[in-house]
């Protein structure tokens, strides 16, 4: 069980959000249309993460769902050691979503919620309740200016949650480090973003924006070390020109103040703060292709705090390049996207930041038998460089991959079956705990209880 301050923390988000989803929906029923609302897409920056949607893909303008479901697993690795002899374990999850979705003239809301309690066979005292939390509000203030606001909380022993956790999600620049893995560990994860969007035609964009970030970890399994906790804002502004009719280009400045705390090695930065400025590119190749990149520095400024008080503070600053971008696809019947990154990021628990080069690849296929059986793999690689000055040349190598099947039995009743690996490796000298194979096959059901009838427009 967590913290109380976590709970009460995840009751205030749920409490909000719940209250803007509402007067959001009440709202949008007295106003005019706009039909020139609609954001411009911005070439980077934005905080969208990739997706997996089929071109065409009916989603429904409103809805609220409601659904519970059971999964059986058998874990290979429960405790994530570096010899995963003897520690496998079955696993159950008894889990429930709540969905809102409502897209009006002038306000759209997605709201969603999704608790699980997950409890073992042999290794009960792990036994705990996980929760993801996403809700996405954009509010159309006139035909030139929009207002969105985003949140993602999730907190969670581990990545392997009933389903894809991942919707309703921030992706980079406002995200955090989600390529380092730290098994068996309670990790409370918040990312928050608002948006003004100011459009004053259909060839202009720009957008300031400000957010917060935070992870904070509980021990649970005595791994050898202890981890680092991280929070801190950030902010940014973008201009974004629409070239042609099918590109676009942006100039993206990011400011990001990460704060560390927790065990933090004798001369570790305290503080980091990165200013980015990240020139971007944006190229709508067909109607079903896309392609997105940027390239910029990143000058990275660490404060190491005195030790003693004769002591002074220690400033060093380094320039990183960085880079990535998107190519994506989306057919009636098919759907990936490759994404290469490198970027300063957080230490994910391990370091208090790292160089982060990853590279994360995804397709989705209904099968050519029929449109009934969905098939999702997934992949991703990272390695992550600790450049700070106490934990210069220590670095995290890993590798996670999936593969997902899933089958509507009935109009309410859904079947999954899944399986999932991941691999992570330290360098000599680098934490302890961090190294492991682990392995885990899933088998799940979800029976929805109500899908409303569409809410009147």
């Amino acid at each position: 069980m967590f913290r109380s301050e976590n709970y009460m923390r995840l009751r205030t988000i749920i409490a909000t959000m719940g209250l803007l989803s509402t007067a959001a929906f009440l709202h949008s029923q007295v106003v005019s249309p706009n039909n020139n609302a609609a954001p411009f897409a911005a070439a980077f920056g934005n905080g969208e993460a990739a997706t997996l949607q089929y071109a065409g893909e009916n989603v429904p303008s409103n809805e609220f769902v409601f659904s519970t479901g059971y999964q059986f697993s058998y874990d290979t690795n429960v405790l994530g050691a570096s010899d995963p002899s003897g520690n496998g374990d079955q696993v159950h999850d008894l889990n429930a979503q709540v969905r809102f979705l409502h897209a009006g003239p002038r306000w759209n809301t997605t709201f969603e919620y999704i608790p699980y309690y997950e409890f073992y066979g042999k290794y009960t005292q792990y036994n705990r309740l996980n929760q993801h939390l996403s809700a996405d509000i954009t509010a159309t203030l006139n035909p030139k200016w929009s207002l969105r606001l985003r949140d993602s909380f999730d907190d969670l022993t581990n990545p392997y949650g009933p389903g894809s956790l991942s919707g309703g999600g921030l992706g980079s620049p406002s995200s955090l480090n989600g390529t380092i893995f730290v098994p068996l560990a309670s990790e409370q994860g918040n990312s928050s973003r608002a948006d003004l969007i100011w459009t004053p035609n259909g060839r202009t964009n720009a957008f300031i924006f400000g957010g917060f970030e935070t992870r904070d970890f509980s021990q649970i399994v005595d791994t050898g070390s202890s981890l680092i906790n991280t929070q801190g804002p950030s902010g940014g502004a973008e201009y974004s020109w629409r070239s042609t009719e099918h590109t676009d280009i942006g100039m993206l400045y990011l400011f990001e103040r990460l704060k560390f705390s927790g065990a933090l090695p004798v001369g570790s930065p305290k503080q980091l703060d990165i200013h980015g400025f990240l020139p971007s590119f944006g190229w709508q190749v067909s109607p079903t292709v896309q392609v997105t990149a940027f390239a910029g520095p990143e000058i990275a400024n660490q404060t190491v705090f005195p030790t003693a008080p004769s002591t002074a503070l220690i400033h060093d600053q380094q320039v990183v390049w960085a880079g990535g971008g998107t190519v994506s696809l989306q057919k009636n019947r098919t759907s990936w996207y490759v994404t290469p990154q490198r970027i300063v990021a957080d230490g994910g628990g391990y370091f208090s930041y790292v160089i982060s080069t990853s590279v994360e690849a995804a397709v989705r296929q209904q099968l050519p038998f029929s449109s009934l059986w969905d098939v999702t793999l997934a992949f991703q690689a990272a390695k992550n460089e600790a450049f700070s000055a106490e934990s210069t040349n220590l670095n995290l190598v890993g590798q996670s991959a999936s593969v997902e099947l899933e089958h509507p039995i009935t109009e309410r009743i859904i079947a999954r079956a899944r399986y999932n690996f991941t691999h992570q490796n330290a360098s000599q000298g680098g934490p302890a705990g961090a190294d492991f194979d682990r392995n885990r096959i899933s088998l799940g059901i979800n029976y929805q209880w109500s899908a409303a009838p569409r809410l009147r427009q």
